[in-house]
């Protein structure tokens, strides 16, 4: 089927701090790429001047933002200058971005600020969409692209009785670690196979292997029977999707479909006791993953292709209008010389 005309072609893309190998744009990158959308990561130059990334801009037709803290004066400066260099500017949200939003009214402030120079804001689950809306942000949902290549390929016989949990170092308090170390103490008879966590805080249980981080998990998956996932807030996981893909169990603390939901350590000592008393795999997760993401590509071009047709000739003149409000609030606050351009 031929490509619709206005679905981006050349995506700029622009995320916060350090990018991981697993990133969620990098995971865009390769499905966006699959359809024939060319990809560049913005290796901040969107943090110098405004030549420079005005050049960038005009080389590309889309410009994608991931952002998970409070954004400045700069950044919103920075993105009405790429709208008037005639990009569709994105916002993509993808889970702890908007949790920090709800949770700190200083980063709710700067994300509004922000939106006025976005022409569409992606979020990849729905409770996000409504979350968004809390802190004044209209979204639309797009679920998360995942590398689901497994639903072509067939299902085990068994599972495996390995249950997975992404534990990453910095952030364990938030991905569930002292529910997890429960988990593992209460079911030695399991092995948990921990990644993410390079100073392996859960290493010391006999039935714990962590691994640290792990660049390719395609090694680890026939080991892999459940993930266990018990995050305080979420959006909709990579790894959650790629494991229902492959027909495994997936312990979830988010209510999805395909999911065995956990709340309390009850119930996760339930899931794992089910777990434990069958090892047929997980069709109905399979079908879950094929119905909800399997064409999240597509999709999320089609909604760029929609903000872009959406444009009105005025839309122009109120990016100029919003440069200047930025330019002129930038140079009130810091109290220097004009941004170098």
């Amino acid at each position: 089927m031929p490509r619709d005309r206005h679905r981006p072609r050349r995506m700029l893309l622009v995320t916060e701090g350090a990018r991981a190998l697993s990133s969620p744009d990098l995971t865009l990158a390769r499905g966006v790429e699959a359809l024939g959308t060319a990809c560049t990561l913005s290796d901040g130059v969107e943090e110098g001047g405004a030549a420079a990334w005005f050049r960038l801009c005009r080389r590309h037709d889309t410009v994608v933002l991931t952002h998970y803290n409070e954004t400045s004066l700069f950044l919103a400066r920075q993105m009405f200058l790429a709208r008037l260099a005639g990009c569709v500017v994105v916002r993509w949200w993808v889970g702890s971005d908007v949790s920090t939003a709800l949770r700190e009214p200083k980063t709710a402030a700067s994300v509004r600020r922000l939106d006025r120079a976005v022409d569409v804001n992606i979020a990849v689950a729905p409770h996000l969409v409504d979350e968004l809306a809390q802190v004044g942000v209209q979204a639309v949902y797009v679920p998360s692209i995942a590398d689901l290549s497994a639903l072509e390929s067939p299902m085990p016989d068994r599972l495996p009785r390995g249950v997975l949990v992404y534990l990453p170092a910095a952030r364990r308090d938030f991905y569930g670690r002292a529910a997890v170390e429960r988990a593992a103490a209460a079911h030695r008879d399991l092995p948990f196979i921990v990644v993410g966590d390079d100073a392996h805080a859960l290493a010391h249980h006999p039935n714990v292997e962590s691994l640290g981080w792990v660049g390719d998990m395609e090694a680890l998956w026939p080991r892999i029977g459940a993930v266990l996932r018990l995050t305080e807030h979420d959006g909709l996981p990579r790894m959650v999707l790629e494991a229902l893909a492959r027909g495994r169990e997936a312990i979830y603390a988010w209510p999805l479909d395909g999911c065995r939901w956990v709340r309390t350590d009850a119930e996760v000592d339930a899931a794992l006791a089910a777990f434990k008393a069958s090892t047929a795999p997980n069709a109905e997760g399979r079908e879950v993953a094929r119905r909800i993401a399997a064409d999240a590509a597509l999709l999320w071009l089609d909604t760029v292709a929609g903000a872009r047709t959406a444009r009105r000739p005025v839309d122009r003149l109120a990016a100029l209008a919003g440069l200047i409000r930025c330019q002129r609030a930038y140079k009130a606050a810091a109290r220097v010389a004009p941004v170098p351009s």
